[in-house]
């Protein structure tokens, strides 16, 4: 019998710019000791999703950005992971958010929407509040 725990320290990036990507990823790693996994579009993000999950390796926060490269990828993304896993905790980031879009995003289909640039301070406090978020949620 595998007495392996699941692990959960995992995030998943989405960004089809790979300067953000590899930063964004970097910052998960380096500043909040979590595992970063990359993936540059939807499709991408879906079966790095499954195989994570397929090895015991759940994503605790997901980090996307919206518009990759159709507007409104983000959100399908988040709308699928989430129908797998409603604990995840989202980021979604976008250049071109106006203060409608926040609204409408945060609460619905996103835990937490950031504007680009986002500052290396300020994502590496989302993902630690995300990953707490999220462990308080698998404690349900």
């Amino acid at each position: 019998m595998d007495d392996k725990k699941p692990d959960y320290a995992n995030v998943l990036v989405v960004d089809d710019e790979p300067l953000v990507l590899k930063t964004s990823a970097m910052i998960a790693e380096r500043m909040c000791n979590l595992a970063a996994h990359k993936a540059g579009n939807r499709s991408e993000a879906i079966t790095l999703f499954n195989k994570l999950c397929s090895e015991g390796k759940y994503v605790g926060v997901l980090i996307t950005d919206n518009d990759m490269p159709q507007e409104d990828e983000g959100i399908k993304l988040i709308q699928e992971l989430k129908a797998v896993d409603p604990s995840l905790y989202t980021i979604i980031q976008s250049g071109r958010f106006v203060e409608e879009d926040i609204t409408r995003l945060t609460g619905t289909a996103a835990d937490s929407c950031l504007s680009k640039p986002v500052s290396l301070k300020v994502l590496a406090a989302e993902i630690n509040k995300g990953y707490q978020t999220y462990q308080k949620r698998m404690e349900k």
